[in-house]
């Protein structure tokens, strides 16, 4: 995990991506890509930036369209197995709000629960089978209530359950490991950094109120 004094940080899969460019833009631009994302109040001042920082980002963007291209086989695994999960997922909620209705146990959709995680079972899965099934019959009854903290990743429902009781389980849909979906978040994470810093940049050099521009 990268990370400045102000908080500007990413992840290791992203942190890859950028160091593989970063010496193509360093021979192109004399710009180093992880300072520019880091502290980008220090070029504000550098002329031509806003033009650079475009051309850079364009760069970056055909950069990641070649490397989307060179994994049409992860993408394809990583697409079914996410309507896998979906499907998955889309199931499993129908049970247990029918286990909350017949064990009358409260079905919340809470924004957040303030619990100890570390004491948590999690239990991950990506298949339903009588096993499942009966797991999730047994929690349900062992449980105060049931929190549903499902979420959507693209266009896929990822289900996560908690059942609260003595103990606290969490039923977990999970997407299986795959190189396009890291590359997939990475570049969303990569994407993200560079329209803050664009955004900034331009802010920067907007005229102020008596019609200087910020040195």
């Amino acid at each position: 995990m990268a990370e400045n004094d102000n908080g500007t940080q990413w992840s290791d899969n992203a942190n890859v991506i950028i160091e593989d460019i970063a010496s193509d833009i360093k021979d192109k631009y004399n710009i180093d890509l992880k300072d520019l994302l880091m502290k980008p109040e220090f070029y504000v001042s550098k002329k031509g930036i806003e033009v650079t920082f475009d051309n850079i980002n364009e760069d970056i963007n055909n950069y990641m369209v070649d490397m989307e291209s060179s994994m049409q086989d992860d993408k394809k695994d990583f697409e079914k197995d996410g309507l896998k999960c979906d499907a998955v997922s889309k199931q499993l909620s129908q049970n247990i709000s029918m286990q909350a209705k017949q064990n009358n146990i409260p079905l919340v959709k809470p924004l957040d629960i303030e619990r100890n995680i570390d004491i948590e079972e999690v239990i991950q899965i990506n298949n339903i089978d009588n096993g499942v099934m009966a797991l999730i019959s047994k929690l349900s009854g062992l449980s105060n209530f049931i929190a549903d903290f499902s979420n959507n990743y693209k266009t896929y429902n990822l289900g996560r359950w908690l059942f609260d009781g003595k103990k606290n389980y969490v039923v977990n849909v999970s997407l299986e490991p795959n190189a396009y979906a890291e590359f997939d978040i990475a570049r969303e994470e990569i994407t993200a950094l560079m329209n803050n810093v664009g955004n900034y940049l331009k802010q920067q050099g907007k005229p102020d109120e008596t019609g200087d521009t910020p040195q």
